[in-house]
């Protein structure tokens, strides 16, 4: 699993195989998201997380990297 830098959180996902296993994640907190008049998300941090095993990750994981 990789952590991307904040700069570079907008970028699109890496090309997995199609029977790959692993995603990317991405995990919202602190903030709050507003669905009017559009979506959007104020405050607080995205992280996101690439080569995600889906097998292998659980909340405690979740919890610990960030």
């Amino acid at each position: 699993m990789k952590i991307r830098k904040k700069e570079d959180n907008f970028l699109p996902a890496p090309s997995y195989a199609d029977d790959s296993t692993e995603v990317s994640m991405r995990c919202y907190h602190w903030g709050k998201c507003k669905h009017e008049p559009s979506a959007t998300y104020e405050g607080g941090e995205i992280t996101v997380f690439d080569e995600v095993e889906l097998s292998g990750i659980s909340i405690f994981e979740l919890d610990r990297m960030m």
